[in-house]
Order: C-alpha cells, then structure tokens, then sequence
C-alpha cells in the first residue's frame, strides 16, 4: 500500500545551503559588502562597544603607572527571519542534477539578496530589521548639498562627511548610492564642456567608480537623492547559522507540486552612527 504521507525534509544540505544560497546572496547584497558579517549561533549577538578609552600617559621610570577605567557597552543585534515559499514541479525537485540544484539556489539567492538591501537601506515596519534610513540626522555625519550636481562641480561635499567621519575616529570604506545618483555622478565632468570624468576609477576594477579613493556600491534599496558613507568596522550584518531550504509535498498533492522553503535570520547593527556619513541632495 503506498504511502501518501509527505513530510518537510531539506531540498539541498547544509554545505549546499551555503555554497548555493547563502554566499552568493551576501556577494550580491551591498549589505554585505559594505558591512562586516558575524554570524551566530544564538538568539542575538552582543557586540561588545567602547565608550570612552582607557587613559595613558607619560610615566617616569620605576614610578607607580595610574590606574584608568575604559567605558564599556553593548550593541544587541536580534536577526529577523525573512522566508520566502515557492511551488517547483516535483520533477524539478526530485532533479539531482548539478544544474537543477544551482537554478532553484540561484532564485533564492537573488530575492534574499534584495531582501536585505532593502532592509539595510530602509526603515522597514516590523518583523523587518532596521536600516540606515532608521538613523536620525541627528545621529549621523550629515552633509547637506544644496542643488543638483552639475558639471564644473567639486565633490567637497564628499570631503566633508569623510572628514566628519574621520572625526569621529572612522573611516568611510564605502558609499552607498542609488542608481539615478550613481549615473550621475558617473556622467559629471571636471569642468564644463570637458571630456574628464569628476569621478575616479578604481585602477584595480575598471568598471567601478570611486570618491574619496572609496568605492560606490549602488542599490535600487537606497533612497534618491540620499547617499550614504560607511565605516565597515562599525556596521555590521549578523547571520543566524539555521539558514535552511526545505521540501514538503503535501500543500500542493492535488496538482503534483512541490513547496520550497526558504529561511533566513538576519539583523543590522551600527555600533556608531557619527562614524556613518548622510549627503542629502536638495534641488528645492
């Protein structure tokens, strides 16, 4: 007598999870290039922060040393589950081949990468986790440049949340723009009616534009006329470690489908924010 009884049951095992899914999800993502990514093995990962440094100083030889406390603190990062739940022809799922694991991981991949930018960038409503457009002005390095950029322009208004951020003991590793404002910036010149992008190359990836000798990353995820500078050492993505694909036969029986699911724990932590620059771009 057969047995109809179909229980959930993982489509690709943990090693493919991570090769298939979760490692091209993250090279795609700019929240994960921009940010430094800590997995755990927990419900939150706490981040250990130093609010103020122990104190130093000039000390005579054989002379007691003075004794200095360092302000310590922590940064709480709870990932938020993102799943997603697909139907694939049972043929496609019972497909062992090499090609039909790598299509269905590919999918997947693509949308949790999307997922997380735009996670990252926003200011997403609950269960989402919050992102960078969650920082008050108050909290970040904000530059405000009034008008479009234009030909003949300077990119002083870059120097200045860089330095803001220097300040602040960080350093920007990366800028984080919208596409219309990455073109741009890509199609301005160092003066009217000049041939010479404002813009530099990166001399080691020819296709990708830099200021401030820091590369741009663009995302559809980040708001127009917004653009952000990051200090990666203080911007971190946290990774639950149960990230899963799973198979169960019995939601679609009628039609011979198969459900896929797809599980993800994800959480964003900025340990601080005057090390994150903000350039708003006023036209009004």
């Amino acid at each position: 007598m057969p047995n109809n009884t179909t229980n959930t049951a993982a489509i690709l095992r943990p090693e493919q999870v991570a090769d298939l899914v979760i490692k091209p999800a993250l090279a795609q993502a700019i929240a994960a290039q921009a940010t430094t990514v800590q997995s755990t093995a927990s419900n939150s990962l706490r981040i250990p922060l130093v609010t103020s440094d122990p104190t130093t100083g000039w000390v005579a030889e054989e002379a007691e040393i003075p004794l200095s406390t360092m302000g310590l603190d922590e940064l709480v990062v709870t990932p938020s589950k993102v799943a997603g739940l697909v139907s694939v022809s049972r043929e496609a799922a019972d497909d062992t081949s090499p090609a039909a694991t790598t299509s269905i991981g590919n999918g997947l991949a693509r949308d949790i990468a999307r997922k997380l930018d735009a996670a990252f960038a926003g200011n997403l409503a609950s269960p989402a986790p919050k992102g960078l457009a969650s920082l008050k002005d108050a909290d970040v390095s904000l530059v405000t440049k009034s008008g479009a950029f234009a030909n003949g322009d300077s990119l002083d208004a870059f120097a200045e949340a860089a330095s803001m951020v220097e300040v602040e003991g960080g350093s920007i590793t990366a800028w984080l723009a919208h596409p219309n404002d990455a073109l741009a910036l890509g199609k301005l010149k160092a003066e009217t009616n000049s041939v010479v992008p404002l813009l530099s190359a990166d001399p080691t990836q020819a296709a990708r534009r830099t200021i401030e000798g820091r590369p741009v990353l663009v995302s559809p995820s980040i708001a127009p006329g917004t653009i952000y500078g990051v200090d990666k050492l203080v911007t971190f993505l946290v990774l639950r470690e149960d990230t899963r694909v799973e198979v169960d036969g019995s939601a679609f029986f009628t039609s011979d489908r198969i459900a896929v699911r797809a599980v993800m724990r994800a959480g964003f932590g900025f340990a601080n924010p005057k090390r994150i620059a903000r350039v708003k771009v006023t036209t009004s």
